[in-house]
């Protein structure tokens, strides 16, 4: 049953270590929109060196990228901590992982 609801369990330490070293990681609008408009300059620094060392493995959408252009001028100024898009990037890569996970089961 386990294989069937592995969405429902915590991969083990392995497999989320494999995830993060070789997973692509998308990035949808609301990751473009806080890292250009809600995030405090040195919190938009640290994540930029950190989406500079995973350049080769980030995907933008056309939609993502769509959107983006349509919501930027509709922002407010404010600020969210590191903490949140980080919980953001851990979120997609676990969702990256059910879809590994659903395509090695077929």
């Amino acid at each position: 049953m386990k294989s069937k609801f592995y969405g429902y369990y915590k991969p083990s330490k392995e497999t989320f270590d494999a995830l993060w070293e070789n997973a692509l990681i998308v990035l949808d609008a609301n990751i473009l929109l806080d890292f250009f408009y809600r995030l405090s300059k040195s919190t938009c620094d640290d994540l930029f060196e950190v989406l500079k060392a995973l350049k080769e493995r980030i995907w933008i959408p056309y939609q993502a990228a769509s959107e983006y252009h349509k919501k930027n001028h509709h922002l407010k100024d404010k600020t969210i901590p590191v903490s949140k898009v980080v919980r953001a990037l851990r979120y997609a890569s676990m969702m990256h992982l059910r879809f590994v996970v659903n395509l090695a089961d077929a």
